[in-house]
């Protein structure tokens, strides 16, 4: 019984760790995006 207690918090642990990674990098994707689309405009209009 506190075995699996155990298993099931690890299990949790690592699902959220994986969700905030997957977010995380989600996050720095579109702010490269936004950087380079703002770099791209700045050599354009300026």
């Amino acid at each position: 019984m506190l075995l699996r207690s155990i298993f099931y918090l690890y299990l949790f642990a690592y699902l959220t760790f994986c969700y905030y990674i997957a977010k995380e990098s989600k996050k720095r994707r579109l702010y490269e995006k936004v950087n380079e689309f703002s770099r791209v405009y700045s050599e354009i209009f300026v």
